[in-house]
């Protein structure tokens, strides 16, 4: 990756998820960590970031419908996630 689009993504002029993607895998860190910097800086892990990168190039070729229905889905999934990992603490609760 050019020096330009290092500099590029950390002026925010460049949104792309690509990039994003390639400068966290040069970097070793995770690219949510890079995007937004709320999540933990975890250490690289090649497996993740290679299915990240082909998320981010399916994600691109989406129409704003297209990602819509997929981001409602991906919320849907969390929400469903949080709600079984909670479901152990509600139990013992009412016991």
């Amino acid at each position: 990756m050019p020096p330009s689009s290092i500099g590029n993504i950390e002026q925010r002029l460049s949104k792309s998820s690509l990039k994003i993607v390639q400068l966290a895998r040069a970097l070793r860190v995770r690219p949510e960590w890079l995007a937004t910097g709320m999540l933990p800086m975890e250490a690289y892990n090649a497996e993740v970031a290679e299915v990240t990168l082909k998320l981010a190039r399916r994600i691109e070729s989406l129409s704003p419908p297209q990602l819509s229905a997929v981001m409602a889905m991906v919320d849907a999934f969390t929400s469903a996630t949080i709600e079984l990992e909670q479901e152990p603490a509600r139990r013992k609760t009412a016991a």
